[in-house]
């Protein structure tokens, strides 16, 4: 008979499980915003993917469960400090806007089974197709089991009865005003609420140096705004503003122009681009 899952042991393993935990709800949340193919979002899933493994050892699975808004982690409640921290709350919340009760995932699950099943939570409940909620257990391949709460299934109607009346359409937010995590247009009721919503673009200070001076004068810019320049001021630096992402940046000193790719995931990050080691790097 197979081996039965065991809770996590010690605090480091439930460290890694919290780790993937916070993995996942990054993941979710860039597939919310960015295609598949976005580097970024390929990156993070690989990465997510390739955990697996390790963390479902020795029995091979993990299973995530919730149950009266606790996580269970093959059967056994995490650690208070553990329940309480943002990246489950965060995946708590997922759960329960999708209906799930149980997930179980193996550690040699496919690629293609795993992302198919990270690009359906990151998506609102409300763009489901019903036919995937006829059974309270939903296979995702042969690597991913999916228990539901209650099974949704559409009452049928008979042929001549009236149409019902459609529902009201609330009013769509802006996408500044959307949940940051899997893109879900609703509060997260086991997180305080935050006093500002995060910026549809974040503000990025780009300071520029030669070894440890700091540059005055230095266009700084982005590659697919080549037209808006800021001006670095010494250790205040130039500030530029981008969604979350990859982008390229642009600067250009006397006669010298130089680019670097510079990952945006939060507002008001600093990147620092010391041209002495660009410049070394080149010359090796």
């Amino acid at each position: 008979m197979p081996q039965a899952p065991k809770p996590p042991q010690g605090k480091a393993a439930e460290d890694a499980v919290l780790s993937f935990i916070e993995q996942w709800v990054n993941a979710l949340a860039h597939l919310a915003r960015f295609a598949k193919s976005n580097r970024l979002v390929a990156k993070h899933t690989a990465a997510l993917h390739e955990s697996l493994p390790a963390l479902a050892a020795p029995s091979g699975e993990i299973v995530f469960k919730e149950l009266h808004g606790i996580l269970l982690v093959n059967g056994a409640p995490l650690r208070i400090a553990a329940q309480d921290t943002a990246p489950v709350a965060e995946f708590l919340f997922v759960m329960l806007k999708h209906n799930l009760r149980a997930l179980r995932l193996r550690g040699d699950v496919g690629f293609d089974d795993f992302l198919d099943l990270l690009e359906r939570l990151a998506r609102p409940p409300a763009d489901e197709t019903s036919r995937f909620f006829t059974t309270t257990h939903l296979p995702f391949g042969p690597g991913i089991a999916v228990e539901l709460m209650t099974a949704l299934v559409e009452p049928v109607r008979p042929p001549d009865a009236e149409p019902p009346a459609p529902a009201p359409v609330a009013a769509e937010r802006p996408p500044a005003e959307a949940i940051r995590h899997a893109g879900l247009a609703a509060e997260n009721p086991r997180r305080p609420a935050a006093k500002e919503r995060p910026p549809e673009e974040m503000n990025v200070r780009v300071i520029v140096r030669v070894g440890a001076l700091a540059l005055y004068g230095a266009e700084v810019g982005w590659a697919h705004a080549p037209e808006a320049t800021v001006p670095s001021q010494g250790e205040k630096g130039a500030v530029l503003a981008a969604p979350v992402g990859e982008h390229e940046l642009i600067i250009r000193y006397d006669q010298y122009q130089v680019s670097q790719t510079v990952v945006v995931w939060e507002n008001n990050q600093t990147a620092e681009v010391d041209l002495q080691k660009m410049f070394d790097h080149d010359g090796k």
